[in-house]
């Protein structure tokens, strides 16, 4: 089941993360007219109406506390998934270590 839930609140903080790491290569001048204008549009936007009812709010809370399954948000869109949580531990140590994509390092390398 995928579920993408309204925010509560607008986020900000990430907004403006995202908005930082795509204007890092202009002039400076254009950096601080785009963040003037990002700050004026975030502070007069206001949340999306709840699109989930209480009783589904609920469900969700409950299921939070089920010890068997493990309740994510996804990083984009507000997706929230529900998996069994020993499916979810197979699939994570999967990718881990048979998909080639990362090294087990000897030492840290900081």
């Amino acid at each position: 089941m995928v579920l993408a839930i309204a925010p509560i609140k607008i986020p900000v903080e990430d907004i403006m993360c995202y908005v930082e790491f795509e204007i890092m290569g202009l002039p400076d001048n254009i950096k601080d007219t785009i963040r003037q204008d990002c700050v004026v549009v975030l502070r007069k936007a206001k949340p999306p109406r709840n699109n989930i009812s209480k009783d589904e709010f609920d469900a969700l809370k409950s299921l939070n506390h089920n010890k068997d399954i493990i309740v994510l948000k996804v990083d984009k869109g507000g997706v929230v998934v529900i998996l069994d949580k020993e499916d979810y531990r197979r699939k994570m140590l999967d990718h881990l270590f048979n998909n080639g994509s990362y090294k087990k390092l000897n030492k840290n390398p900081l």
